[in-house]
C-alpha cells in the first residue's frame, strides 16, 4: 500500500530527526524543517524596527534564504505574503502609501 502512495509524495519525503542523526544529516534535516512561522514573523518585525519602513523587496531578500530549501521561490513568496497578511491583520504592521507603491 505504501508503494502505491510513494510516487505522488516522493519530492516531499523527509527523514526524521532520529534517522538524520544516525546518518549524519542533521543540518539538511534542520534546513528542510525550517525555523517556524513565529521566528520568521519576528525576523520581519526586527528588520522593520531596526531599519524603519522597508520595501517588500527588502523583506523578500532578507527572508528568502531563511525559509526551507524544499520550497520553490514562488512558494517562498506566498509564505512571506501570508506572514505579512497575518501581521497586518493583527495590527503589528501596516502599509504606508498605496498598495501599488508602498513607502
Amino acid at each position: 500500500m505504501l508503494t502505491n502512495e510513494l510516487p505522488a509524495q516522493y519530492p516531499n519525503i523527509f527523514i526524521s530527526a532520529k534517522i538524520a542523526k544516525a546518518v549524519g544529516d542533521e543540518a539538511i534535516h534542520m534546513r528542510n524543517l525550517g525555523l517556524g512561522s513565529t521566528y520568521d514573523m519576528d525576523y520581519i518585525l526586527k528588520l522593520i524596527n531596526k531599519h524603519g519602513p522597508v520595501t517588500r523587496k527588502k523583506i523578500d531578500e532578507t527572508l528568502m534564504n531563511k525559509l526551507p530549501d524544499y520550497l520553490s521561490s514562488e512558494q517562498k513568496k506566498k509564505r512571506i505574503n501570508y506572514y505579512l497578511f497575518k501581521m497586518a491583520k493583527a495590527r503589528k504592521i501596516h502599509n504606508e502609501g498605496s498598495r501599488r507603491s508602498p513607502k
